[in-house]
């Protein structure tokens, strides 16, 4: 029987701090072989957290984590970080959609003291702690582990140079594997290197340890000066003494115990100092050792042969369409050079160094540095190919704009990775690129619809010659193969493709989310939904021949894009489209990442979270193409949530029937978890469970109001059938239950799309409570007894906020168009036809006449507070939330950020209800 594993036991560093040093080596080999085992499985980040095992066993050893604070840069190192740190058991989940994050992050573990995805923060974050602690007078050990290639970031020497000669307590560990993601370059790099082999610094350095273990005690701090003398000549130390650090080192990074005696020796020193530790990447496993830069990171692997397991073949990633296309360029082209900034393999640059290797430039990780290099170059009339990652580009913005677009300066930025970048999470993911580049004058911005039209794009960027450009692509395969470069077709400059036409709505689509609009426009097609496509591939300068017709020809525009919504492409379109002052403007709808970070996980299935595929996009049309012209209720509906009206008599009756008929259809049935008929082994349906197709409303506007709130943030429409008395929204009656139902499985229903309000509670320093979502009305009004209370009401945002006046009233009510037939009317206040987008202010009661309904666009933002301190005003939300507001509080109305769609039967028409529920049809009694 085998020794019992100490990897079992140790599930938190106290536990390790309970282990003798003996054991130490055996857990190293431990946290190797479990890190194996488990990439071999999953893939991810692999050759770096094999360097850093005995280096992070020893500071967990060593410094009372996590109150002591240790800050690791490139998270990638950070792999038996984890293992040490309690998720030991959850390391086959990282990198998948749920799971563990593939970096660092401070919301999963409290030992995790700084989030880390980016290269070289860790010295200038782990110094802000080391500072705040001080600030506070606080007491714990503050250490930063840079490495893996980090120290050719400029970043590392900005913080050095801040933190240096102040004498605080403070802990640089440098963990100096001579690789970054592939080999380090650059002067820093050999310096290191190069002392470190030098073979007098290793003679010098033998002779004076011989001489000291040789000498009595009393001449030991003569022996140690001389050997700190010999240190300052002769090794990479002296930079960083000259810095002021004190330098301890070259440690071999593969001898954990002495890594122990040195950090319990470091830890009593309390000063400035750097720890400098040698490893090797990819330590344990020797095909990692051999070939750190391949085994990086890792695919799903045979460990004894090292081959791959997943099947290869299919089409080819982006970025190999792009190295290889590149080469071609430059072979036509002497003047083409290609930049990347420590990602050869990632940028596929790599295969461009070896056709043409006096033409490549790997700048290290100094992305900054790398698009200033390449702005130079251009000045001589070197046509540069910067290809960096689109988030690694967000280092370098200034250098984009100051550097380069200023001065209209030729150069071509090939983004990688642009838009959801899968398993790597939010630190990787190219969600900005696209904002960012539209807001830089000059800059022609442009996304290719596949692989060819990439190579066409970066074709035309490198003929022209004229100025900035930039392409992007992602993380992906390409949707079909692609020819040589030289038989794709020339693309026009500045033009857009219009790929198919239809009357009802026009999707201006951008880069991937062209061929995903094209399908979901032939989906439509069988919804008697007919779309134009329009491939924007150049998304500045645009098309504006193409553009003009197109938004002119529709009721309808969608404009969709990979890249995050706020102050992207389709803020652009919308704006143009404001600014072309049409007599009959269209509904206009956007789509693309959400302001919001998106986590880990497989691109397709992020995609489809957040709505970017093809079926996102064809329910997003259908709301679009509303105002032009219902929308059609897809089918088939498969299951059905029921929000039933409490304490109704003839309800159990009503819920037989619908069982009968949804049985008898095939339709399952959800009910509310709290509703009584979801006991007895019914299911239900909530949060965190099975969603539902149609949520189906038996009772009066109540509880169709319970319904919508539901149903807001989703896409999942609500049907009333009226159990109660008057019910505007519920207009279908009960008798009618199975055969309207029935119309609406067999998809002849419409959606009617609601929007609706926001309320927000403010207080001094800011918001306080919400927001608070309604469809129908949002009421401040008076608490406890009825009485007058005087009301300050404004209108606009922050910047422009304008007094409507003051008026003194029970309360005021806020209603959406939808709401303009409940509280609202019942206090005087007008009728909104549905379509009409807008928000209606009635008072309660007013004590004057000429406080009158005031109706205001629905883009406004309205403020309410009482005035004095006397006066407790109570809001109110739907008739369904209560919420107190304090005499120094304010509540701000706004649209709402969701919207709920309402099914309609044919027939049943706004006007219609309006007739039947207030008796408009009723003729006037005759004269006696």
């Amino acid at each position: 029987m085998g020794p019992v594993s100490l990897l079992d036991h140790v599930k938190y560093p106290e536990d390790l701090r309970s282990l003798s040093r003996d054991e130490l080596d055996r857990l190293v080999d431990e946290l190797r072989a479990r890190h194996i085992d488990v990439l071999s499985e999953k893939g991810g980040h692999f050759g770096a957290s094999l360097g850093v095992a005995e280096l992070t066993v020893a500071l967990h050893y060593v410094y009372d984590t996590p109150r002591d604070q240790i800050v690791w840069d490139t998270g990638h190192q950070a792999y038996i970080h984890k293992m040490l740190t309690g998720r030991n058991e959850d390391l086959p989940t990282i990198r998948t959609r749920g799971g563990l994050a593939p970096f660092l992050r401070r919301d999963e573990s409290e030992y995790d003291a700084f989030g880390a995805g980016h290269a070289a923060t860790s010295i200038s974050a782990a110094w802000g702690i080391a500072v705040g602690r001080d600030v506070l007078e606080e007491d714990f050990n503050v250490l930063a582990v840079i490495g893996d290639g980090a120290m050719t970031c400029g970043l590392a020497y900005e913080a050095l140079n801040n933190a240096g000669h102040t004498e605080r307590d403070f802990v640089v560990v440098l963990n100096d594997n001579d690789m970054s993601i592939g080999p380090a370059v650059g002067a820093m790099n050999k310096y290191l290197t190069g002392m470190i082999t030098n073979p007098a610094y290793n003679k010098v350095r033998n002779l004076v340890r011989e001489i000291l273990h040789r000498t009595p005690h009393v001449m030991e701090d003569m022996v140690v000066r001389l050997e700190e003398s010999a240190k300052h000549l002769l090794t990479p130390g002296s930079l960083f003494e000259e810095l002021g650090f004190r330098y301890v080192g070259p440690i071999d990074g593969h001898d954990v115990n002495a890594l122990v005696d040195t950090f319990s020796r470091v830890k009593e020193m309390k000063r400035t100092i750097l720890v400098h530790v040698i490893t090797k990447k990819g330590k344990g496993y020797s095909k990692a050792e051999d070939d750190p830069w391949t085994w990086h990171a890792a695919a799903p692997f045979n460990k004894a042969t090292g081959h791959g397991t997943k099947r290869s073949g299919g089409l080819p990633r982006y970025q190999k369409v792009f190295g290889k296309g590149l080469i071609q360029l430059a072979d036509a082209d002497p003047r083409i050079v290609a930049i990347t900034a420590a990602m050869p393999d990632g940028t596929s640059t790599d295969m461009f160094s070896e056709a043409h290797p006096d033409r490549y430039f790997d700048v290290g990780i100094a992305e900054g540095h790398g698009v200033t290099f390449a702005a130079g170059l251009a000045t001589r009339g070197v046509k540069p190919v910067v290809a960096i990652y689109s988030t690694f580009l967000q280092r370098a913005f200034d250098n984009i704009v100051h550097d380069v677009a200023l001065q209209g300066l030729p150069v071509v930025f090939g983004m990688d990775r642009a838009g959801i970048a899968g398993e790597d999470g939010p630190t990787h993911h190219g969600a900005l690129d696209i904002a960012y580049m539209l807001s830089i004058p000059g800059m022609t911005v442009t996304a290719p619809k596949d692989g060819s039209e990439m190579l066409a794009l970066l074709r035309l960027a490198t003929q022209k010659n004229d100025g900035p450009w930039s392409v992007r692509w992602p993380r992906a395969s390409v949707p079909e193969a692609v020819p040589d470069l030289e038989e794709i077709e020339e693309i026009e400059a500045h033009t857009w493709e219009v790929l198919r036409t239809g009357a009802d709505c026009v999707i201006l689509a951008t880069g991937t989310m062209v061929l995903q609009s094209m399908e979901a426009a032939q989906r439509l097609d069988a919804d008697g939904i007919a779309c134009t496509v329009v491939n924007c591939r150049f998304l500045k300068p645009y098309d504006h021949a193409v553009f003009k017709k197109v938004v002119r020809e529709h009721p309808a525009v969608l404009i969709v894009e990979e890249g995050q919504v706020t102050n992207g492409f389709g803020a652009f379109m919308a704006r143009e489209i404001h600014e072309l002052e049409l007599e009959a403007t269209p509904r206009v709808a956007t789509m693309g990442m959400p302001d919001a970070y998106i986590e880990h996980g497989a691109r397709d299935g992020l995609l489809a979270d957040i709505g970017l595929d093809a079926n996102g996009i064809s329910k997003r049309v259908t709301g679009a193409e509303s105002a032009g012209g219902a929308a059609k209720l897809r089918a088939p509906i498969g299951r059905i949530g029921v929000v039933l009206r409490r304490r109704t008599p003839e309800a159990a009756a009503v819920v037989e029937r619908l069982r009968a008929f949804c049985e008898e259809r095939g339709v399952e049935l959800a009910f509310e978890q709290a509703s009584p008929h979801a006991a007895d082994g019914a299911m239900r349906f909530g949060p965190g469970l099975k969603p539902v197709d149609l949520l189906l409303s038996l009772g009066g506007d109540g509880t169709m109001l319970r319904a919508a709130r539901l149903a807001m943030g989703s896409e999942v429409p609500v049907f009333g059938v009226n159990l109660g008395r008057l019910g505007f929204l519920t207009a279908t009656p009960e008798q009618n239950l199975e055969q309207r139902l029935g119309e609406v499985l067999d998809g002849g229903a419409f959606l009617d799309r609601r929007f609706t309000l926001q309320a927000t509670v403010i207080g001094v320093d800011g918001p306080l409570a919400g927001p608070f979502h309604a469809l129908n009305d949002i009421v401040v009004h008076t608490s406890g007894a009825a009485r007058v209370t005087p009301l300050n009401l404004s209108v606009g945002r922050t910047e422009g906020r304008e007094d409507i006046g003051s008026i003194s009233a029970d309360g005021v009510i806020l209603t959406s168009p939808t709401g303009s037939t409940a509280y609202s009317l019942s206090a005087g206040g007008p009728i909104i036809v549905p379509e009409v987008e807008c928000i209606v202010v009635t008072a309660i009661c007013p004590h004057s006449l000429a406080v009158r309904p005031l109706v205001i666009p629905a883009h406004e933002e309205i403020t309410i507070r009482a005035i004095g301190d006397s006066h407790q005003l109570q809001l109110t939300v739907d008739g369904q939330v209560e919420r107190a507001v304090g005499v120094d509080e304010s509540v701000v109305v706004r649209r709402g950020e969701h919207s709920v769609s309402l099914v309609r039967l044919p027939g049943q028409t706004f006007f219609r209800t309006m007739r039947t529920k207030l008796n408009w049809a009723a003729r006037p009694p005759e004269r006696a």
